[in-house]
């Protein structure tokens, strides 16, 4: 779980690198400070947020929206106190059942204005719902804590007006830098923010990240189709496939052994081809070098070393377009460059789309978590199917005759015939994983 701090939010080249970051860094939710957006133009906040986000505002304390809060459509976000300097709001993680409190901040400049935010941090502090609820703190307070967290610091005087209010205020509220302690050590001890670079601000971005609510979750296996490119993947079938040595009619030794091809072709995809763009990019690192070390320095054992390298990128290379393309479903880039990054952004986008945020039941009672909607999609499908305790089926073969009027043709009843004499031969199992 992430949460995120940005600033600046008003032009198209900003637009363009936060929904980027975004879709790299993967937050659920964060606030933009000092956007520099009017209340009139507030819908262009959508530009910069990856589609189906929502955000708020304190547009209602200040016209220039100092505080944007902005959401994953799998968070539910509630505004408990907005103000000019603050916002506050309960973040309810569904797909993990947790509630948290979040303030997200940003003090004004002047020493007095910056009293009234830390009246609210007191006042949100003593109401009752905060005894048992995680409560963070984010933002730029504008204001140090230390005289060393002045850049300026031991060369110069800095001033110290301020931090002893700031530093009775955290006192006062039990507030502390991450890691935490109380509730938030209690809950999430393993919780830490980091500060990373500020590319195109003046203020860094800051990550708050909870490794615990992260989850892990095997993925169903699925064919990939570059994997077909690897020299050892014809020996891996021909060595895998056996269906002679399995018991039981034709159909029950073709879907066993593609259950026992799985774990052989999983295998090949991790072992070669796991995080494709990383291998991407390392390898094309390593080719560019040997090229350099081949113009310098020409002999046959650099240009062996350099061609072999390089069939080892173009082999990753076609991986990396496959996987995209069979990811991304885009079937008609299938000229010009190899559309990677297009595919990429397509993929990403998808998967977006598709996701499964939340479900409603019929009595209108709100799935968030993963374990409930697994649970309410088996028992939906399994009410429509129904379920039987039979081993064997009642229905016969004439019966289902009079059911299904399709029959194969003769070309097509011989085809299948051929293929299942054929079972236990290595072409006909790299037919049927086509196909399937």
């Amino acid at each position: 779980m992430v949460q995120t701090i940005f600033i600046g939010l008003n032009s198209d080249r900003r637009h363009t690198f936060v929904r980027d970051w975004i879709t790299t860094n993967r937050p659920l939710f964060g606030a933009f400070l000092e956007t520099h957006i009017q209340s009139s133009n507030a819908a262009r906040i959508h530009n910069a947020i990856p589609r189906g986000w929502k955000f708020f505002g304190n547009y209602e304390h200040h016209n220039v929206g100092r505080i944007v809060v902005v959401w994953d459509p799998s968070v539910s976000v509630f505004i408990y106190k907005a103000t000019k300097q603050a916002v506050t709001c309960r973040i309810y993680i569904m797909a993990e059942n947790v509630n948290l409190t979040i303030t997200f901040v940003y003090g004004l400049n002047v020493i007095g204005d910056r009293q009234a935010l830390w009246n609210d941090l007191a006042h949100t502090h003593s109401t009752p719902a905060m005894l048992h609820s995680p409560w963070a703190v984010l933002g730029d307070f504008n204001q140090i804590m230390w005289l060393a967290n002045h850049s300026g610091y031991p060369h110069r005087v800095v001033d110290d007006i301020g931090m002893e209010d700031l530093n009775l205020t955290l006192q006062d509220v039990e507030l502390f830098e991450a890691p935490a302690k109380g509730v938030w050590a209690s809950r999430f001890p393993d919780a830490y923010a980091d500060f990373v670079e500020p590319r195109q601000s003046d203020h860094a971005t800051c990550i708050f990240k909870i490794p615990s609510l992260r989850r892990y979750s095997r993925k169903p296996f699925k064919f990939y189709h570059h994997i077909i490119n690897h020299p050892e993947y014809p020996t891996v079938v021909a060595e895998g496939w056996n269906p002679g040595s399995i018991m039981g009619s034709n159909q029950f030794k073709l879907v066993r052994s593609m259950k026992v091809m799985k774990k052989e072709l999983r295998k090949i995809n991790t072992t070669h081809f796991s995080d494709i763009s990383m291998r991407v990019k390392d390898h094309t690192v390593k080719v560019e070098a040997l090229q350099r070390e081949l113009l310098t320095q020409p002999n046959a054992a650099n240009a062996v070393d350099e061609h072999r390298e390089r069939d080892k990128l173009n082999i990753l290379l076609t991986a990396e377009h496959k996987f995209f393309r069979q990811r991304s479903r885009v079937r008609w880039a299938d000229v010009g460059d190899r559309n990677t990054p297009f595919l990429y952004k397509a993929v990403t986008q998808r998967n977006t789309y598709n996701h499964i945020h939340y479900l409603r039941d019929e009595n209108a009672n709100f799935l968030g978590t993963t374990a409930e909607i697994k649970s309410h999609t088996a028992a939906y499908f399994k009410n429509i199917l129904g379920e039987t305790d039979l081993f064997e089926s009642p229905s016969t073969v004439d019966s289902l005759k009079e059911l299904l009027p399709f029959r194969c043709s003769d070309i097509q009843q011989a085809y299948l015939r051929r293929v299942q004499s054929q079972m236990g031969t290595v072409s006909s199992s790299c037919v049927l994983l086509g196909i399937l």
